[in-house]
């Protein structure tokens, strides 16, 4: 008895630990900045964000400090975001995430891997924000290439399989019809030779034999 309840208080602080580091990976993975009375938390819904996979931006609002900060609700419709890569950018529209208040979320998919920047604009109750939030060391992750977390690697789709193996038969089929056409043209050239030859020797044959003249041998 005393063994299992070791087992089982062993069991609870593992899961309790594992718990604790996933938050603390969570906290990491974001930036926090205080803006007037109020503090942001902004990052990626998903870590690691990978290129041409789902995502979204991941913005927390709370007001205060420690176990006092209280979340800000309402702010989808005084606050405003965009995201921005590379020179462009696009808006995104921001909701509240359910059953989670003062946290909102708003969904896109990064195409190229890479540091993005979300730009958070508005009003919080009044006070004015316009921050702006880019991916770096010491931040939140950048977008990663997919091709750096793939494995095992992957198989080419039935599709793809079919294009190039019809791909391939054409290939050969030209070459076939490239091969038949060369060699009509060669028996053709051969045709035309002989018939040149043969020709050539029929009228060497009709040819008449050079006259004698009357009195000369043909020494």
């Amino acid at each position: 008895m005393r063994g299992a309840r070791w087992l089982r208080m062993l069991a609870a602080l593992a899961l309790a630990v594992s718990m604790l580091v996933s938050v603390i990976g969570l906290a990491s993975a974001h930036e926090h900045r205080d803006v007037g009375p109020y503090t942001l938390t902004v990052g990626f819904r998903n870590e690691p964000a990978i290129a041409d996979e789902p995502n979204g931006l991941d913005l927390r609002v709370t007001q205060g400090e420690g176990q006092d900060a209280k979340p800000v609700e309402g702010l989808e419709k005084t606050l405003k975001a965009e995201v921005l890569f590379g020179g462009q950018r696009m808006p995104l529209t921001l909701r509240a995430v359910y059953g989670k208040p003062g946290s909102y979320t708003a969904d896109f998919i990064p195409t190229q891997p890479g540091d993005y920047t979300f730009h958070i604009f508005g009003t919080i109750n009044g006070t004015s924000v316009d921050e702006r939030f880019t991916s770096s060391p010491t931040t939140f992750s950048p977008v990663q290439d997919r091709s750096t977390l793939t494995f095992p690697a992957a198989e080419p789709p039935l599709a793809a399989v079919h294009d190039m193996t019809m791909q391939a038969q054409h290939t050969a089929d030209q070459a076939r019809l490239l091969g038949i056409a060369g060699l009509v043209v060669g028996v053709l050239g051969l045709i035309a030779g002989l018939g040149g030859l043969l020709a050539a020797r029929r009228a060497q044959a009709m040819r008449p034999a050079p006259r004698v003249a009357p009195g000369q041998s043909g020494d």
